[in-house]
């Protein structure tokens, strides 16, 4: 074949390839331009459904029955917040109207709890400092600034130097207060007591190897000992209030002595028990 001819052959067939693939560049581009058409009407409609979620969870109508519902269940709290949304979501519609309304509603009715409960709280306070000082009218108060602390004993037993109990209350500031048992042995003479026992009708305490105090003057000696008062000893205290006959056996290095719990101190045990009672109480 003649040169020619075979570039003739040559031409024919590489025009036939360019147009093959021109057809294919026009195909494509066409897919392309269909492909980017349904992806910006799917973002359109993503955006639209979003629209209608955010519609439905937060729109006027909603959020105010929202609001409506958490007010009935008294969260006013959280009530106020979903109407302010309510307000900042949609602020010229008609629910934002009637929102602003009922937080004025839901404020008052806060204010109106809120004294409600300050008045209680007063009429309490009045309550308790009233029975404080009914409790405490029979009490000898004695206070010691130096320890920051209030003491209270009863005032028939105040100062009183004889054999015997006086319960007292202590009261150090901004703490809980205690009680404290005062058992004296007080005579003419030394017994120098080392230990004694309380009996209570047919029940005995012992208490042994006891630290007593002394003191003497004007030709009178006393000694005493300090007994804290809680748990079982308390116990035993309410029932020497109950007893027939309470006896405490005061044993010395060589003589002992027995004393009987008159009803008088009976009493007054009870009258502080009370006021003990009175003082934990108050707030």
């Amino acid at each position: 074949m003649s040169k020619l001819f075979l570039s003739c052959i040559l031409i024919i067939i590489l025009s036939g390839c360019n147009s093959d693939i021109k057809k294919e560049m026009v195909t494509l581009t066409q897919t392309n331009d269909t492909l980017t058409k349904e992806k910006l009407a799917l973002i359109q409609e993503n955006d639209s459904l979003k629209k209608e979620v955010d519609e439905f969870k937060n729109g006027a109508s909603r959020l105010f029955a929202i609001a409506k519902k958490q007010n009935d269940d008294k969260s006013y709290d959280t009530s106020i917040q979903t109407l302010k949304d309510l307000i900042a979501k949609h602020p010229s519609s008609n629910e934002a109207i009637e929102a602003k309304l009922l937080i004025q509603s839901i404020e008052k009715e806060i204010k109106r709890q809120n004294d409600e409960i300050a008045i209680k709280k007063a009429n309490e306070e009045k309550l308790e400092k009233e029975k404080l000082a009914k409790a405490t009218s029979k009490m000898k108060a004695k206070r010691d600034d130096i320890k920051k602390q209030t003491s209270y004993e009863h005032k028939d037993l105040a100062n009183k130097y004889t054999t015997g109990v006086k319960l007292s209350i202590l009261k150090p500031d901004g703490q809980e207060p205690f009680l404290g048992l005062e058992i004296t042995y007080y005579s003419s003479s030394w017994l120098f007591v080392k230990s004694f026992i309380i009996a209570i009708d047919d029940a005995q305490y012992p208490f042994e190897k006891t630290e007593f105090k002394r003191d003497n003057g004007s030709g009178s000696i006393w000694e005493w000992y300090n007994l804290p008062i809680y748990g079982e000893s308390l116990n035993m205290l309410k029932n020497m209030i109950d007893s027939k006959k309470t006896v405490i056996r005061f044993s010395g290095k060589t003589y002992f002595d027995d004393y009987t719990i008159t009803a008088k101190e009976k009493q007054c045990i009870q009258d502080v028990l009370d006021a003990f009672s009175a003082i934990k109480g108050l707030k």
